[in-house]
Order: C-alpha cells, then structure tokens, then sequence
C-alpha cells in the first residue's frame, strides 16, 4: 500500500476549483499564508474574475493599499464608499494591472495626470465609473476616449447645468463602447448626435435626458442607433412632447425601458407610448416619480407588453390595487417593484396570483396589513423580499424557512414591530440569508437590484486564521472523489 496522499498531491487545476468555494477574506488573509504553493495558487486569474473588492468607509488607506498588494489578480475594485488618497490609487496602479472594472466615488479628485496613469497601468479596463466633472473637461474626456477596451462607462453625480458633458472625444475614442449612462448630464444636441451616429452599431445601453442642454428634445435622435436594448430617459420636461414620445414608440429592439422622472408628464401621452403593442418586445420596464401617474397606464402596459419579466412602478404614490390587479396574465413576471405605493392588503392578494415572481419590493408601502405579511411567505418562489419600513408584526419569520427556501436577501430596514428574536433565529437556520434589519439611523441608499459579481466586505484581521478545507466533500462537489 502506497504513502496516503493528501490534498497538496492535487494538480494546481483542482486546487483552483477547491479555492473557488472559499471567500474574498480567505483568499486574501488565510490561503496565501499556508504554502507558497497555495499562494502561487491563489493568483490564478480564474479565482477572481467573479470576486469584488470594495473596501468600506471604515477601512484606512493603509488598509485598503495592504489588500491590493495582497490581489493581483483582481479585475474589479469597487471605490464608490469613499473618496481615497493617492496611496490607493498609486497602490492598484502597480499592483492590479488585471483590473478589468474600475468604479470610483462621485466625489473621487481625479487630475489629468493621474488618469493618463490609469489608462497605461490599467490598460485591460472594460467598465469604469467615473465621478461627476470628469467629462465635463474637454482633456480628461479625451484621456477616457484612450480606453480601447472599455465597454461600459457610467458618469457618477448630478448634472451641473454651467458645465456640460465632452461626449465627442467618447464619439472618437473607445472603439469597444457598447454601454454609456450619462445620467442627467448636461450635454450639447450636437454632441450626443454625433456619438449616435459613430456607435450607432455598437450601442446597446444608453442613459439621458430628456432635453439637451440647449433645451431640444433627444429622443428623435435615437432611432439611429440599431442595437439598442437598453434606455433609460431621465428628467422629462415639456420640450418637443409628442416627437419625443413618436421616438420611443419606434425603438423597435428596445427590450429594457427605464423612464426615471416623469414628474407631470401627460398621461396620455406615456400611455402611447405602448397602445397598439408598439414596444410589446419589452422584457422589462421602469417607471418612477411619476406625478400624474393612473392606474389605467398599468392596465395598457399588462396589456401590450405580455413578455414583461420586471415591471417596476415605484415612487408612484398614485398606485392603488387596480393597477397590479391584472399582474398575474403576465406569464413570464419575475420582479415586481412598487416601492412607495399605495396597495393594500387587496393589492397583495391579486400579486399573489403571479405564480413565478422571484423580486417583490413593497418598501414604503405603509397600507399593507397582518393579512399580506402571512400571504407573503405563501410566495415560494422568492429570492428577494424587500418590506422596508412596512409594519411587519404580523409577518411569521418561523415559517420563512420553510415556505421561502429559495430567499437570498430579506430587507426590513426600519419597519415597525419587529420580533428581534425571530430574526436571529432566522439567521441561525438560513446563514446564507442576506438579512437587512437596520433600525438605528436612516440611511437613504435604495439598492433595487443584487450584482451578479460577488461583492465582499473583507475584514480586519491581526493574524491569519487557521482554516479546515473538506477536501473529500467539495472534490465530492466536483465529481472527482
């Protein structure tokens, strides 16, 4: 009988699909400091293609700097809590050249200099979140324009109405631009034309305005663009109203709608938008702040939209139980969104006949009685609860365990009466459960959608923990024990 072999006999491939299973903290703190072999192992650019670093506001530069030495092959860095210094900065440069996203704070100081560095140290960067002022310089435009892979370029902050977006140089540059949010950035007609017309090919995701900074409506120029699945209309105001709505009835491939803002809106006119099947391609479809909001606009898009998965109509205080009565003859309904509404119990009982939904957000819906808590946990399929703010005391947490076994996140930040103690022991029997109970302060961060990416808050550690790999079981996992 020959010696016993153990987990270090094990090819440098199996070992990768072993430390796959293991966390962003173990990777960094723990599995490096067994072996060189195992640090050599957990360099493999395979661990982390679906890993995310964001450091939290609580962790120090120096901190943060230690952690990038420690990953270099991370290819997403998540900077969006906080503003950091030129150590973190100098510190990715050198040591993540991998990196493939990028996101920084709104407020993040970027110099000209600093982002020249990024665009030669990070050369491979296919997403980047820039922070508000960025574009709006005609020179570090210009830089973000050298980013020959960059795919996906989301401009952070709030529109500044004296200092207009650069989207020429975006126009000229990034060859690979296939996804822009410019959210409610100043920009001139001219401009976004001419982005248009230069990625009118390539083009699959575009965020703006209703109106240019010299006050034209930008929706006729979109039917150009003859890849486009994905639009979302910010900031509507009364310019150009019925070719603006003609545009977006003609978006024929359009397959995700977002119109954010509508504020006072005539009702007939959102509503041509989807009279007549006009955008019956869509699969999902958001609709908020919406003043002049009527229930009779849920009953036209049910009814000309059939293969909605998502349908979001949130902040829409005029939303009463007759707009989701007709929910459930959307077959293929999964996320249902009606944060800040007015539905009732009643309201529940018709969304209860949606028989596949995996997302229910009923944040703010303060009407909801004990009847729709115990109804809730009637919705097996769950994956995301979402009852912020709600008076949840007549919610049966014991019973979520075993009528909601699929529940990856339940959020109850700040709601009325909750059982403290139910809630622990629902952590203890679901510990994957993502649970938010904040009850201290309020926060307003409303997260309407989990990343595919899986985004880790690592921890401070003094020493390096001693862990115990179940080799037998997870090569058990892999069928290969």
């Amino acid at each position: 009988m020959g010696p016993q072999k153990g987990i270090d006999d094990l090819p440098d491939e199996i070992l990768v699909e072993i430390f796959s299973y293991l966390t962003f903290e173990e990777l960094v703190h723990s599995v490096q400091y067994v072996t060189s072999r195992w640090q050599e192992v957990t360099h493999d650019a395979q661990l982390w293609r679906h890993l995310a670093y964001s450091p939290s506001w609580r962790e120090s530069d120096g901190q943060i700097a230690s952690v990038l030495q420690q990953t270099p092959k991370l290819q997403t860095l998540i900077l969006s809590q906080r503003g950091v210094r030129s150590t973190v900065l100098n510190t990715f440069m050198e040591s993540c050249p991998n990196l493939k996203r990028l996101e920084f704070n709104n407020y993040q100081r970027l110099s000209t200099s600093l982002l020249e560095r990024i665009v030669q140290k990070c050369p491979n960067i296919e997403h980047l979140s820039i922070p508000n002022g960025v574009l709006s310089r005609k020179d570090q435009a210009e830089i973000i324009g050298q980013f020959t892979n960059l795919r996906v370029l989301d401009v952070g902050g709030w529109a500044d109405p004296d200092n207009p977006v650069f989207l020429r140089p975006l126009a000229e540059g990034c060859p690979a631009l296939q996804s822009i949010d410019l959210k409610d950035k100043m920009h001139t007609n001219d401009d976004l034309e001419y982005l248009l017309q230069k990625k009118k090919n390539q083009l699959h995701t575009l965020c703006v305005r209703w109106s240019s900074e010299e006050g034209k409506c930008t929706l006729p120029l979109l039917p150009i663009c003859q890849t486009l699945k994905t639009l979302h209309v910010d900031s509507y105001c009364d310019t150009n109203i019925e070719a603006g709505f003609e545009s977006l009835r003609s978006l024929k491939t359009v397959t995700s709608l977002t119109l954010c803002f509508l504020n006072n809106a005539n009702i007939n006119y959102v509503i041509s938008i989807f009279n007549k099947k006009a955008m019956m391609q869509l699969v999902e479809l958001h609709i908020s702040y919406y003043e002049n909001y009527e229930d009779r606009l849920a009953e036209v898009i049910v009814k000309n939209c059939p293969r909605l998965k998502h349908l979001c109509i949130k902040e829409c205080s005029s939303l009463t139980d007759d707009s989701v009565e007709n929910f459930h003859t959307l077959k293929d309904l999964q996320k249902v969104n009606l944060y800040g509404s007015n539905i009732t119990d009643k309201g529940v009982v018709h969304i209860s006949k949606c028989k596949h939904l995996k997302y229910l957000n009923l944040k703010c819906c303060i009407k909801l009685s004990e009847k729709s808590m115990e109804l809730i946990t009637r919705f097996t399929e769950l994956q995301v609860l979402k009852l912020d703010f709600c008076d949840i005391s007549g919610l049966p947490i014991g019973l979520i365990p075993s009528r909601l076994k699929n529940l990856r996140l339940f959020s109850v930040n700040y709601c009325k009466n909750v059982d403290q103690e139910a809630l622990k022991q629902l952590k203890e029997q679901m510990p994957h459960l993502c649970i938010y109970d904040r009850v201290d302060r309020y926060i307003s961060v409303d997260m309407d959608d989990w990343e595919s990416v899986e985004v880790i808050q690592p921890v401070e550690m003094e020493e390096p923990d001693i862990i115990f790999i179940d080799a037998p079981f997870i090569l058990e996992q892999l069928g290969i024990y």
